[in-house]
């Protein structure tokens, strides 16, 4: 019970004195409203460069994965070249006979 007639003051009060106050406040309420807005415009800026970097480094490790399967793929291919141009060999000899 005393909860509701706490409510019922606050409310009465905020009603008789809300011209009196309202004019008083509402350079409180402007200020406040800008410095979230400024807020808000900050946190985007810094969250456009942190994914700006995150793209960077993840583009810079996709380059050199490329070039290292690139590399791999060319010493094959050099290695297999060199099998085909080698000349046969031998077969090995046959074990003792017992």
């Amino acid at each position: 019970m005393t909860d509701f007639l706490f409510l019922l003051l606050a409310f009465l009060l905020g009603v008789f004195l809300s011209p009196v106050v309202r004019p008083l406040l509402r350079p409180l309420f402007v200020e406040a409203i800008r410095a979230t807005l400024m807020t808000v415009d900050e946190t985007k800026r810094l969250t456009a460069q942190v994914r700006e970097n995150i793209e960077d480094a993840a583009a810079e490790a996709k380059a050199q994965r490329d070039a290292q399967v690139a590399f791999e793929a060319a010493r094959a291919a050099e290695a297999a070249r060199a099998a085909a141009s080698a000349p046969p060999q031998p077969p090995p000899p046959a074990p003792p006979a017992s």
